[in-house]
């Protein structure tokens, strides 16, 4: 049993896990201290696991808090989400490759601007099923997470791109400094987006998904020839792509969730100091590109990407170039602009597919997230519905931008 005192919102959490939180907190110095348990965040901001709060009250102290990830224990739901499968993603990146990074950068004597800071992991277990992360919890840091239902500010969109260009660069780095290192880290990494469809429950709902979309889409023949298909064969296209792909010049771990909910943004007013990514269950070995159109894709609208979308794409290689330097690289060499434009097509379409199927998750209000968080809580008892009454004009927006944003840039 725990030995610390344990209330709140303790619901989801095993013995082991109680355990393993103790052995964490033992030895950061706390003994025989209250700990509250909070629920953080509200339906539809996680899908892949239970998120808590975990605070350690203190009388000579500020309490101490952490962020407490708790996989989900029910046998249906793990498997389909393979949930053991993208918690060893996370605990990978934030027990093995985020301390290389950080080695990396701080050998380099980089400064603050050319640096990304990553949330601090106190402690990973991984033993199936009681799979637990306990992360820094940036909100003690006055960051914040921006709703998820709005595009992107421009100056965050400028600031994530960097973040995403710099976490690419030190893969390359890793790569062409360390190529064993780097190879050891990519085998161990499972990509889910790859393997959708594998799992029969999710390959029913994906033909459900792609339904309802044509349905949505029956007044426009031609976005519904964009769509028919590919929602199905989401798995298939990507994996063909990754099994070309695999271990080829131009790859790298990439974050693989890059969208709002996955950031926090720390604000001195409206001066935007800070961005740290969150969130690497769905880090893998693929091409740059995938983070860029999963990240503008989902948190822009079509009518921003018409204006800023080869601005941003500038942006990212030079601030891909200018990390390379630091480690004396370059882009020219390492991913050249050319081969960086040669992907975006090459991606578009599977990425396309992916987003869409994304954005029906995206765009769910409170309630409708919380009737589908609830469907797939209890999906061991019954058959597991992912397309439930939802109200389908921002979705249709949604999906009509993505389409037409594609057609444009002769992504598909």
């Amino acid at each position: 049993m725990a030995n610390f005192q344990y209330e709140g919102a303790t619901d989801g959490f095993s013995d082991n896990q109680f355990k393993f939180i103790d052995g964490v907190l033992e030895k950061r110095g706390y003994t025989n201290k209250k700990v509250l348990i909070e629920a953080v965040g509200a339906a539809g901001d996680n899908y892949m696991a239970n998120v808590k709060r975990i605070i350690v009250e203190d009388a000579q102290n500020k309490p101490f808090k952490m962020i407490a990830k708790v996989a989900p224990k029910f046998e249906k739901l793990r498997a389909v989400f393979n949930t053991h499968s993208v918690f060893y993603n996370e605990h990978v990146i934030y027990t093995e490759l985020i301390p290389q990074f950080k080695m990396m950068q701080e050998a380099a004597n980089l400064s603050n601007e050319d640096m990304i800071r990553f949330a601090e992991c106190y402690g990973s277990y991984i033993e199936e099923p009681d799979e637990l992360l306990l992360l820094e919890d940036l909100k003690e840091l006055n960051c914040v997470m921006l709703d998820r239902l709005k595009p992107l500010p421009e100056h965050c969109m400028h600031s994530v791109l960097r973040n995403l260009a710099i976490f690419h660069s030190l893969s390359f780095v890793l790569k062409h400094k360390n190529p064993e290192f780097f190879d050891t880290y990519r085998q161990k990494l499972f990509d889910l987006w790859a393997n959708m469809g594998t799992n029969e429950e999710v390959k029913h709902n994906l033909v459900r998904i792609e339904e309802y979309i044509l349905n949505l889409l029956s007044d426009s023949e031609d976005r519904s020839k964009v769509i028919k298909g590919i929602i199905t064969k989401i798995g298939d296209n990507l994996r063909e792509l990754v099994e070309e792909e695999t271990g080829s010049e131009h790859t790298v771990i990439r974050h693989g969730d890059a969208w709002t909910n996955n950031f926090m943004f720390r604000f001195d007013g409206d001066t935007l100091l800070e961005t740290i990514m969150i969130d690497y269950q769905m880090s893998s070995e693929t091409k740059p590109t995938c983070d860029l159109l999963f990240f503008i894709f989902n948190c822009t609208d079509h009518q921003t990407r018409l204006k800023h979308f080869h601005k941003w794409i500038e942006l990212y290689h030079t601030a891909l170039d200018r990390a390379l330097s630091k480690f004396g690289l370059d882009a020219k060499n390492v991913y050249p602009k050319e081969k960086l434009d040669a992907d975006l097509k090459r991606y578009g379409k599977p990425m396309c597919a992916l987003c869409t199927f994304f954005s029906y998750l995206l765009t769910m209000n409170s309630e409708e997230a919380a009737k589908l968080k609830e469907n797939l809580d209890n999906m061991n008892d019954v058959e597991t519905e992912m397309v439930i009454e939802k109200s389908g004009v921002e979705f249709k927006s949604k999906v009509e931008g993505l389409i037409d944003t594609c057609l444009e840039f002769g992504l598909i």
